[in-house]
């Protein structure tokens, strides 16, 4: 019964994580880019904002749909933003008029100029680049513009929209996790040379997963002692078929016989999961003059025009890459599943009469080994190349670790193996 519940948990584990990818891929994907046509017809352009309240240093995206046949362009000029932003909490309401300290010569980002808009479609417009510049205070605010479609003039308002406070879980996410990853990513970027955007993510990526050293080498070797005892296990089930109380007063006796907390890697995972989210969001939101309210005191004279996003004069950092950097982690993650996957290659033919509540742990590896890659790929092909780049960092390291992890396995079962030939040799 033990093992059943600790099977049904990897299998929860693994589909829920297949789910927060689909989950990231389609936002990333389809919400974003392909938004669904908005359909009102009172005007040829509509404004809206894609939520009606932003808690503050949170970029605003604003979805723009054109209801024409008619393909258009907002046209501005840097550092300007697009469109026109009204505080609307203050009486009478007033212009933000703040301009944002962009390098505008430098800084490779078509959103510094026009926003193309197609007939009949909508997209979305993020105001990553000025958050810190428009929307610094607290309170409510409309996004309005003038537009010219067939020679007719037309003045669109977005919904009000509030600019509010950070919640309890939100403070903490944010003072504990985010803000100082943030601020330590900066600070490596002003040490290493040539402001290196990718120096940075690599070294930032290094330093976070050797702190988690610790918890993490405990959750892979607890992982690998469940597949070392599994053969075991597998024979009781055969042996003891129907007997379900049988089955786990002997399932205990191995676990406890080999040392083995099923449960042992579950507590280091919880550990390692937000520090890792928070890595994931600090690279994913980018190194930008948008988000320089998160910077802390004597960080503040960082010069965001120095910084330099493209590795190795190929790669740019802030962009997607949906060949090259895809595959490349894609196959880094294959490699650590292959590994960490390892442990029963020489075993006896898995006969199928298993427990009938359990499930089949080999397909389940088998489904993690193959399918988990092409979905860290498709992610990656749909995010800035930066969280690519840490992605493929994090899992290299990981491979290391489960190297050595494989290594100390494979020096116990020889020396398990010496030991039982020894004590056969003692008894003839």
């Amino acid at each position: 019964m033990a093992e059943q519940k600790d099977n049904k948990l990897m299998r929860f584990g693994f589909y829920l994580l297949l789910a927060l990818l689909l989950v990231n891929v389609y936002n990333l994907v389809f919400k974003q880019d392909k938004p669904v046509v908005d359909n009102a017809e009172l005007l040829p352009i509509s404004l809206e904002t894609v939520k009606t309240s932003y808690s503050i240093g949170s970029a605003v995206k604003l979805k723009v749909t054109n209801n024409s046949d008619r393909n258009l362009s907002l046209d501005y000029i840097c550092p300007d933003a697009p469109l026109t932003i009204m505080k609307t909490s203050v009486i009478p309401p007033v212009v933000v008029d703040k301009v944002a300290k962009l390098d505008c010569k430098n800084l490779n980002d078509p959103l510094l100029h026009s926003f193309k808009l197609p007939a009949n479609s909508s997209k979305i417009l993020g105001y990553d680049l000025w958050t810190s510049s428009l929307f610094s205070e607290l309170g409510s605010y409309k996004i309005t513009g003038t537009f010219t479609v067939g020679g007719d003039k037309f003045q669109v308002n977005s919904n009000e929209f509030q600019i509010k406070e950070r919640g309890f879980l939100s403070s903490i996410w944010y003072y504990v996790l985010y803000q100082p990853f943030y601020n330590f990513l900066v600070l490596l970027i002003q040490i290493v040379p040539g402001y290196s955007l990718a120096a940075g993510i690599i070294i930032l990526t290094i330093i976070v997963r050797l702190i988690l050293l610790i918890p993490s080498q405990k959750a892979l070797r607890s992982q690998k002692q469940l597949q070392e005892v599994q053969p075991k296990l597998e024979e009781i089930k055969r042996k003891y078929k129907g007997n379900q109380q049988k089955i786990a007063e002997e399932t205990m006796k191995v676990w406890k016989e080999h040392k083995v907390n099923p449960m042992g890697n579950c507590l280091p995972l919880l550990i390692q999961f937000p520090i890792l989210l928070a890595l994931f969001h600090v690279i994913s939101d980018g190194v930008n003059i948008g988000t320089a309210t998160v910077l802390y005191d004597f960080l503040s004279n960082f010069s965001y025009s120095s910084l330099n996003t493209v590795l190795l004069g190929i790669l740019p950092l802030t962009q997607k890459n949906v060949i090259v950097l895809p595959l490349i982690v894609g196959g880094l993650q294959f490699i650590q599943m292959k590994l960490s996957f390892s442990a029963k290659k020489k075993t006896d033919k898995p006969k199928k009469d298993v427990a009938p509540a359990g499930i089949d742990l080999g397909a389940t590896q088998g489904l993690m080994t193959y399918f988990l890659p092409v979905m860290i790929a498709v992610f990656t092909a749909s995010v800035p190349a930066g969280v690519g780049l840490y992605w493929g960092t994090s899992t290299l390291f990981a491979i290391g670790q489960q190297i050595v992890i494989n290594k100390e396995s494979k020096k116990k079962t020889q020396s398990v193996i010496e030991a039982e030939i020894v004590k056969e040799d003692k008894k003839k």
